[in-house]
């Protein structure tokens, strides 16, 4: 199992970037399982438009079975589900440490198909 999580720092202690997906500053890839990670710097986060879309593609080439972020916009959204990534929400503030645990648990908000930019919420996990 593969989670690719929104991250403000390059570290598995690092709050989770609450902003959309494809703005976020790093990407922890992590094993739920056993806590091993890694961190990549977003590349895109200074471009106009389409970095939700070219984000997706990393999580993609990444082989991630999940992607756990504070907002995903319809980009994204239509981007991961075509690719059969699952997507998880968490609002909440806490660190990437924190998130792994909520996800564990079956505690994340699932986000599912998007109508017309409208996300329909597919229960917790």
């Amino acid at each position: 199992m593969r989670a690719i999580i929104s991250a403000i720092l390059p570290n598995i202690k690092s709050e989770v970037d609450p902003r959309r997906f494809g703005r976020s500053a790093y990407f922890l890839e992590v094993n739920p399982d056993t806590l091993e990670w890694k961190a990549y710097p977003n590349p895109d986060t200074s471009i106009w438009a389409g970095a939700s879309v070219r984000v997706a593609q990393f999580v993609v080439d990444r082989k991630a079975d999940a992607v756990i972020s504070g907002d995903f916009d319809q980009d994204a959204n239509v981007a991961l589900n075509a690719a059969g990534v699952a997507m998880f929400l968490f609002k909440s503030r806490g660190t990437v440490r924190d998130v792994i645990a909520h996800f564990r648990a079956g505690e994340l908000q699932r986000v599912g198909t998007s109508i017309r930019g409208v996300y329909c919420l597919v229960g917790s996990g």
